[in-house]
């Protein structure tokens, strides 16, 4: 019976009219301007507008022949969601398509968002989304730099990068009720 409620929810909550009406990518240069003004006031980091990471949800288990897909590093069965949010903890963005088999790298390549981030790019917008070390370093997207030498200004840069980025992973935590974030 609980299964059936919970395909409910997930319908109701993906559903196009929901989607759109709640979860909005900054889709105008003064929205983003905005979000961008208010992740440099609140953690010193110019241009970001958003922060991106992918968390297993458990799932029951699917029919076997697609079992490998919904089988998690962590052995469940789940869902890997990929979401942005903004400073505020707004999702801004959501990508629910793929089982727990995948990677962040893999989902980021197969989402509308990276094709979006990277429109703007080439339309000469300079605004990023900042990722952990599962994403690709990428024009639009930063990502820590790894093996930086203590004290150095890679150092900083990956301390400020760490600073801003916690709004997701609190984000997440908020939304699986994890405890106090």
């Amino acid at each position: 019976m609980c299964s059936v409620y919970i395909e409910e929810v997930t319908k109701a909550l993906t559903h196009k009219n929901i989607i759109h009406k709640y979860i909005q990518f900054p889709n105008t240069p003064t929205a983003r301007q905005a979000i961008s003004q208010r992740f440099f006031t609140k953690y010193h980091v110019p241009g970001i507008i958003g922060c991106i990471d992918c968390s297993h949800f458990k799932i029951f288990a699917p029919p076997k022949a697609e079992e490998h897909w919904y089988y998690c590093r962590k052995h469940y069965h789940s869902l890997y969601v990929q979401m942005v949010c903004d400073d505020e903890y707004r999702i801004i963005n959501v990508n629910a398509k793929f089982g727990g088999a995948n990677h962040d790298s893999f989902i980021w390549e197969n989402s509308d968002v990276n094709n979006y981030m990277q429109t703007l790019h080439q339309n000469g917008e300079t605004v990023w989304l900042l990722g952990d070390s599962g994403y690709p370093q990428q024009p639009w997207l930063m990502t820590p730099i790894l093996d930086a030498a203590p004290n150095s200004l890679e150092s900083n840069y990956n301390t400020k990068h760490m600073q801003a980025r916690v709004v997701i992973e609190n984000t997440f935590g908020r939304l699986k009720n994890d405890g106090d974030v």
